[in-house]
Formats: structure tokens, C-alpha cells, sequence
């Protein structure tokens, strides 16, 4: 039987859930449809102002409080924020960091998005440090 998804109830569920940021899979898994409907009424709510996308295929719930080093580690993983991020979030240094910086293993990327400016650092993998 073909399931009919309501804006309300899929706002409350994804808030009583504690999901903020999240990709159509983990939509389709959290609702029990399939992937196509799951897109739709993604797209669909985009439109309405329910979801704002962060980058493609991840987004969040529009007025949800999530913070950019939540958002940092879920757009692109495995990453790690990095000292800069970390020691100005902390107002251990007096610069001020304009954007949210992670190292990774994966190729160095940058996602400008509404929610602010990602930027991740490719570091080589070590022996004595792997993660």
C-alpha cells in the first residue's frame, strides 16, 4: 500500500527523531517509502520552504537549529573539523574564521551553501595515526 506523506507529520517525526541534516536515502529509510517519493516530496518541500538544501543530496530541516560543524561532518565523510575551526569556535584565537574547515582523506573539496562556507583539506594518511 502506497503510503501518503504529510508535511506536518514528517516535520514532527524528523524533529522528534533528532534528524536535522539528512540525504534522500536516509529519508526513505526513516519514512518506509521508496527513493522516487522520497525525492519528490523532498523537491516538492523544497519549493514550500520546508527543507533547504544544503549541497546536493543533503538537506535540512528549515528551522532547525543545527550547528556548521554537525553540518560540516555530514556533507562530506569522513571528516574532521579542523584546529582553526575548533580553536576560534572556543575564542582561543582572536581571528576570526570565516568558514567551517575539516581535514579528510578524500580529495580537498569547498561547498558554499546557505547555512555558510565548508571548506576540507585533503591530509595524507599515516601510520601512526590511522583513522
Amino acid at each position: 500500500m502506497v503510503q501518503k506523506l504529510k508535511r506536518i507529520d514528517v516535520e514532527e517525526k524528523l524533529k522528534s527523531l533528532g534528524v536535522s541534516v539528512f540525504s534522500p536515502r536516509e529519508f526513505r529509510d526513516i519514512f518506509r517509502v521508496s527513493l522516487n517519493t522520497a525525492s519528490l516530496f523532498i523537491a516538492r518541500n523544497l519549493k514550500s520552504g520546508l527543507f533547504v538544501k544544503v549541497r546536493n543530496g543533503y538537506y535540512i530541516v528549515k528551522d532547525s537549529s543545527v550547528s556548521n560543524f554537525f553540518i560540516a561532518n555530514k556533507i562530506y565523510c569522513p571528516s574532521y573539523i579542523s584546529l582553526n575551526a575548533a580553536l576560534a569556535h572556543y575564542n582561543i584565537i582572536p581571528e576570526v574564521v570565516y568558514a567551517t574547515t575539516s581535514v579528510t582523506l578524500k580529495i580537498s573539496r569547498e561547498f558554499s551553501t546557505s547555512k555558510g562556507l565548508f571548506v576540507y583539506q585533503r591530509i595524507k594518511r599515516s601510520d601512526q595515526y590511522p583513522f
